[in-house]
């Protein structure tokens, strides 16, 4: 069985500003939550823990490994979303047509230093052809 887990809160999260591959760590209630978490899932089984190299991601795991001691994969493939030059900034910054091209123009998204979302959302091997990933 596989499970999926968000990380805990970030300051970013709570002022509502885009974090994407920005490396913010967990606040002090982000921590809280993970802890809760980790109670929560102590009586499952887990064989391995993967998780993304962000700080925020590797401490969620890292407390509801706690529980477990099992070992944790970082995997580079996890990150987060590379928003780009919405990193660091509030939705209601953006301009009108930044607006209307993340929500209805995938298709141009990676024009302004951002991860496409068709790589984003592609398998591995896919990407390695679309994205022209080696």
């Amino acid at each position: 069985m596989i499970r999926f887990v968000r990380h805990g809160e970030t300051d970013y999260n709570v002022l509502g500003i885009a974090q994407g591959q920005l490396d913010i760590p967990l606040n002090e209630n982000g921590i809280i939550q993970a802890k809760k978490l980790s109670e929560t899932l102590k009586d499952y089984h887990f064989d391995v823990i993967y998780t993304s190299p962000l700080v925020r991601a590797r401490k969620t795991a890292d407390i509801i490994n706690e529980f477990h001691n099992v070992p944790i994969v970082v995997e580079e493939r996890f990150k987060e979303f590379n928003a780009g030059i919405r990193q660091g900034t509030k939705a209601s910054d953006w301009t009108p047509e930044m607006n209307e091209d993340f929500m209805m123009h995938p298709e141009k998204y990676g024009a302004e230093g951002n991860e496409e979302f068709f790589c984003f959302a592609s398998s591995a091997r896919f990407r390695a052809y679309v994205c022209n990933e080696a």
